[in-house]
């Protein structure tokens, strides 16, 4: 899956879960065949994945979505059983410094 459509596919799956859960987004189940690549990405290309998830975080801006919510889910995510163990600590430190300062790439 190129960076492009994951990042859509992020997005879609996170504005899909706000509106079918709204605030209790900590537990929504995003499919395997959109957590896997993350993780995949975060193991072969790691460069890459900070982009992915600001573009997805940056679509986000402009919907309803809350950007806190939608970290809570693709954080659950990496507690998935196609989510790669070796990425599993990687993407969760790129999350919190989207949840610190905004970006993947950090301050």
């Amino acid at each position: 899956m190129n960076t492009t459509v994951l990042y859509h596919a992020l997005y879609g799956a996170m504005y899909y879960h706000w509106h079918r859960y709204q605030e209790n987004m900590d537990h929504c189940d995003i499919p395997g065949e959109i957590v896997y690549p993350v993780g995949e990405l975060a193991v072969k290309d790691p460069e890459a994945l900070p982009e992915v998830l600001d573009a997805a975080v940056e679509l986000l801006e402009n919907s309803a979505v809350p950007k806190a919510s939608a970290l809570a889910c693709l954080r659950y995510n990496t507690g998935h059983p196609s989510f790669p163990e070796a990425a599993r600590t990687y993407t969760q430190g790129l999350l919190a410094s989207i949840e610190l300062h905004g970006t993947a790439r950090g301050a």
